[in-house]
């Protein structure tokens, strides 16, 4: 009995050459959040809300009304908060309610 010579496995089978393009970076969406308060303007930027609102910085004492400014994808919501609840914003524990509450808002 003889035996048959076969072709390798690695000869059957094609070489495909990958070819990875780069794309352009798309523009981001970001969030856009403002705190007037007083004579000082805070801003912080951030793919989420929560992000956005991690990176103010928060100011020492807050005993003045706040106007609030939320811009997302073309939508933006203004409003007027109290001082205590302004002071929320700051606390970490009241931010990712608050987070999801201002993307509740820009649907």
């Amino acid at each position: 009995m003889a035996i048959k010579k076969t072709k390798k496995v690695v000869d059957i089978i094609p070489k495909v050459e990958m070819k990875i393009e780069s794309k352009p970076e798309s523009k981001k969406k970001l969030f856009t959040i403002t705190i007037g308060l007083g004579n000082t303007t805070l801003k912080g930027e951030g793919e989420t809300a929560l992000i956005a609102l991690k990176a103010i910085e928060a100011p020492i004492k807050i005993f003045t009304k706040g106007y609030i400014e939320l811009n997302y994808n073309g939508k933006s919501m203004n409003a007027t908060w109290n001082p205590v609840k302004v002071r929320n914003l700051f606390r970490k524990i009241s931010q990712p309610i608050l987070a999801k509450q201002f993307e509740y808002l820009l649907r």
